[in-house]
């Protein structure tokens, strides 16, 4: 009997020998490989677009292809379709990868593409001819075709152009798919306006479908630049030769179409050129007061808006427009909004500036001139868009101002009268008998005597009712002075964000605990930080055109501690003595 022994190899080992045999596979496949290239025709004609293949004798990664030389042949480089087949024949295998690339020559002459690799596999060059086209042939008689116009070719640096483009489709030809790429030129802001327009065109006879697309070209430096065309890449059905008697197929057809390229020249900015930089054709300057009137009350919002409107400027140019305002006047500004569109063939981008006055005294106010300095592109001088000077007049109302002024007239009237009273008093007795005298002496003297007994009786009241213990005695607020006023609703006010109510109730809030106060000026002198970052928090959001945003917690919370910090003042105020006689 013969016995065998086995001993097992190692697992480190058995891993080693399969990786090896792995990366000797790959080499024998990546030997094997070969690469070929070729193009669909030679020569081409300029704007003519041709396909160049490459074709993989094995199934490979199509992005182990590189194909980034191609961008410097001077060829447009169109899009890259790949694929990958496999097929049996009488037991044997084939696989094979694809690239396809679309390529187009603006001018005429002799290309080279150079060798593409791919592992140890390469391609050989190919020498394109490019010959110009027949001076008959027209372009229009493509089946698709790009136009494209510009505004002009000499402008200033970051004045915005015009760029038109125009996709011509003919019917003949059914598109499957495509793109249209934006034009190019360095160191320049591009920007679509608006969105696509579709319509149609008859050329010779022939209608055509019309895709417009237009484009603002903003240099940001000066010197002369060339501004590339749009680039049109897209699909096309082509009929196949290959037919069955059961249905009929189909494929697609690359093609590539580009207009017109643009050199302009970029002029710097003038050097007497003084203020911020707007180049522009027009530029206007406009406002609109709300209410629209010339008399306003002491504490009543102004809504005033000032639109800058430009033409041929990106709307991100645009400065921005504030109005001044003198000491006594309030400003609450609203954030700018800019927009820009496309009308009668020109850019017309604004700027848009809300601003809310509230004056806080009355008198007759004079807001200056608004101006804006701004390079007119036709006239090639400097310009200034101005809005003329505004005078209003503010008068005092009720609460503030007119109630206040004659109750003061009223108190120096009648002090003028009972002075001139008794001055008349004076010199009727200096000029009256000594029986007058006589009287008058009697009744000072019982008057006077009078007058000391009620004194007498008032102070042992007051001496009784202060030695008299009270220990369940409440202090009165100021927020619950006989004003009756409920400091609950303006809690509410405030919790429910409700930014005009509360207004209207810490308008009377503040009339009761600052009795001095002839205005919110003078008041906020006794107001802690808190409080007047809250209340301007809330007259901000009041005179702003969106209101949704205010929050009423952090003012009802200033509020809650200066009603503290009073109560503890005013109840140590009415504390008694430690030590008691």
């Amino acid at each position: 009997m013969v016995v065998s022994s086995f001993k097992a190899f190692p697992t480190n080992q058995i891993r080693i020998l399969f990786s090896a045999f792995v990366l000797l596979l790959s080499f024998q496949v990546s030997a094997n490989i070969e690469l070929n290239a070729s193009v669909d025709r030679n020569p081409v004609m300029e704007r003519e677009s041709f396909v160049l293949k490459i074709e993989a004798n094995d199934s490979v990664n199509t992005n182990d292809l590189d194909l980034s030389s191609l961008q410097k042949t001077g060829f447009i480089v169109g899009r890259t379709a790949t694929g990958s087949q496999t097929q049996i024949i009488n037991g044997s295998i084939q696989k094979s990868t694809t690239w396809s690339v679309v390529l187009t020559a603006k001018q005429q002459g002799t290309y080279a593409i150079p060798a593409l690799k791919l592992a140890n596999a390469s391609t050989s060059p190919i020498e394109v001819n490019v010959v110009r086209a027949s001076t008959s042939k027209n372009y229009k008689d493509e089946s698709i075709f790009i136009k494209n116009t510009l505004e002009t070719n000499n402008l200033y640096v970051q004045q915005s152009v015009k760029l038109t483009t125009k996709l011509y489709i003919s019917p003949q030809v059914q598109l499957q798919s495509g793109s249209l790429s934006e034009p190019t030129l360095d160191g320049a802001l591009i920007q679509q306006q608006g969105k696509d327009k579709d319509a149609t065109e008859i050329i010779n006879g022939i209608r055509y479908r019309v895709i417009e697309r237009i484009y603002t070209i903003t240099p940001q430096s000066s010197g002369d630049f060339t501004v590339v065309s749009p680039t049109f890449n897209g699909d096309v059905t082509a009929p196949s030769r290959r037919r069955s008697a059961f249905s009929s197929f189909s494929q697609s057809k690359p093609v590539t179409a580009f207009g017109q390229d643009f050199t302009i020249n970029v002029q710097p900015i003038p050097t007497s050129y003084t203020g911020v930089w707007l180049p522009s054709s027009i530029v206007q300057l406009n406002e609109e007061w709300s209410p629209s009137k010339d008399t306003f009350d002491v504490g009543e919002p102004i809504t005033r808006t000032i639109t800058l409107t430009a033409l041929n400027v990106n709307e991100e140019q645009l400065p921005e427009v504030s109005g001044q305002y003198p000491a006594n006047v309030k400003v609450y500004p609203d954030q700018s909004k800019t927009h820009s569109v496309v009308r009668q063939n020109a850019l017309v981008s604004q700027r848009i500036t809300s601003e809310a006055v509230v004056a806080n005294a009355p008198g007759t106010y004079t807001f200056p001139e608004v101006k804006v300095t701004w390079f007119n592109t036709k006239t090639k001088r400097q310009d200034v868009a101005t809005l003329p000077a505004k005078t209003i007049t503010v008068v005092g109302n009720e609460i503030t101002s007119t109630t206040l002024d004659n109750t003061a007239g009223s108190q120096s009237l009648n002090g003028a009268s009972a002075n001139k009273n008794q001055q008349s008093d004076c010199d009727c007795n200096l000029a009256g008998t000594s029986d007058n005298t006589d009287k008058l002496g009697l009744v000072y003297w019982i008057g006077l005597g009078s007058g000391w007994l009620a004194f007498i009786i008032m102070l042992l009241i007051y001496i009784f009712r202060s030695n008299k213990p009270t220990p369940n005695q409440t202090v009165s607020l100021d927020v619950n002075s006989p004003q009756k006023f409920d400091i609950n609703e303006l809690k509410r006010a405030c919790l429910s964000h409700q930014a005009n109510t509360t207004s209207s109730l810490l308008a009377e809030w503040i009339t009761i605990n600052f009795p001095e106060s002839t205005s919110y000026d003078d008041a906020k002198k006794h107001m802690s930080a808190e409080l007047i970052m809250s209340i301007d928090d809330l007259n901000k959001a009041r005179f702003s055109q969106t209101q949704n945003g205010w929050k009423g917690e952090l003012l009802w919370q200033a509020i809650s501690k200066f009603n503290k910090s009073k109560s503890t003042v005013s109840k140590s105020q009415f504390l008694p003595p430690l030590n008691k006689a």
